[in-house]
């Protein structure tokens, strides 16, 4: 079991201790029908990606954790369901402990991203065959690591991190692709396709990394920020969970700061020059979020151009929750809302902007119906303001 990701889990027990008063009066309160729920009773589950097929499906990525006495083997795990969140299959991989991103490919295809490469896996779920990433997928040893990998249909490829703050092509037919390096150090953490090619973040200490390549792996730009110690420290790795392309040509990315009573969103905005335009947090965003002490751990960029940064919330009357915020291009609050079911146990890891406008998302969260205590993967479907969908 991935150390970083077992001691994830641990903190997330340990908020919830106690909290297990009814909480269906308090706001942000789900009812178990607006939320797909799946996993053991005894082992724990997350989910820590998703993706949207052609064909309207949602297909979450992520880990099935398994106990025996004091040892703990994890499985990577696919799920699929309906576009009515109807069950259509589970994949396991025992191979591999983690599946940590995934992308939706032609003809209903998905890849999914752990730690030896990416497997590709058909539309009903069966095992295809494997890309080759390198000695080990660049996500390995971080559970955050996000949208590391993205599918390009124009030249039917993934792209993926590779070791150096590199882009590596993996063709989908198993042919060799380039691989374009940033010549800089840092942890990549995101992917976003542009006009003409990839933008590409990447944390470093005291700052960020950002740098573009085009579809046949030539190195655009490279650009760095020392972000302000307001909002990360200047010795360590900064945290940035999300990136966003803008309508001016410019990018959003959210981050994560400490105040001195718990950790706190923040969104830097920067011009088409990638100059700052703006850095604000989120401590306390109004609307339905009196305080949020977590990490954002999505940004995503809606149909009508604003903006849904999801996350955990520490803040929450059970312990922690899922969080959502809506914002509009200048980074005003439009809509800020937990959710939690149960004893309040639920945190989401990443999402997306669905076909029909609609968000989806995925995370874990305890279920009543398991007196262990142990973490299920769930997939949840939200509105732009953030109502249940399901």
């Amino acid at each position: 079991m991935n150390v970083r990701y077992a001691l994830v889990v641990l903190l997330l027990a340990t908020i919830s201790v106690g909290c297990r008063n009814n909480l269906s009066k308090y706001p942000g309160y789900v009812d178990p029908s607006h939320v797909r729920i799946f996993g053991k009773e005894g082992q724990s589950w997350e989910g820590l990606d998703v993706t949207e097929t052609p064909d309207g499906r949602y297909v979450v990525v992520g880990e099935a954790t398994i106990y025996e006495n004091t040892d703990a083997a994890g499985t990577a795990i696919a799920i699929s369901v309906s576009e009515n969140g109807d069950s259509l299959w589970l994949y396991r991989n025992p191979l591999y402990s983690t599946a940590t991103s995934v992308e939706s490919l032609k003809d209903g295809k998905i890849a999914m991203e752990d730690w030896g490469g990416i497997q590709i896996v058909d539309k009903d779920g069966r095992p295809l065959y494997r890309l080759h990433v390198g000695s080990a997928s660049y996500s390995q040893g971080d559970i955050f690591s996000n949208d590391a990998i993205i599918y390009d249909p124009r030249i039917d490829a993934v792209i993926s991190f590779y070791p150096g703050v590199c882009l590596k092509q993996l063709p989908v037919d198993g042919s060799s692709g380039w691989l374009t390096c940033s010549g800089l150090g840092g942890f990549g953490t995101e992917i976003a396709l542009t006009e003409n090619g990839y933008v590409a973040l990447a944390e470093r200490v005291g700052g960020l990394l950002l740098f573009a390549v085009d579809t046949q792996g030539t190195l655009l730009w490279v650009d760095t920020l020392r972000i302000p110690r307001e909002y990360t420290s200047p010795d360590i790795r900064s945290s940035l969970r999300g990136l966003a392309l803008t309508d001016d040509g410019g990018f959003m990315i959210a981050g994560q700061t400490w105040l001195s009573e718990g950790w706190y969103p923040y969104i830097i905005k920067l011009d088409s020059n990638r100059k700052v335009e703006w850095i604000k947090k989120y401590d306390r965003p109004g609307d339905e979020i009196e305080r949020w002490d977590g990490y954002p751990m999505d940004l995503l960029k809606l149909h009508d151009g604003t903006y849904v940064m999801i996350g955990m919330n520490r803040a929450c009357p059970g312990g922690y929750c899922g969080a959502m915020m809506r914002i509009d291009e200048d980074g005003n609050v439009l809509r800020a809302r937990n959710y939690f079911m149960w004893s309040g146990d639920m945190a989401f890891w990443n999402g997306i902007v669905a076909s029909d406008g609609n968000i989806v998302v995925t995370g874990g969260t305890t279920n009543s119906a398991d007196k262990t205590g142990t973490y299920y993967v769930f997939i949840f479907k939200f509105t732009p303001d953030g109502d249940p969908v399901w």
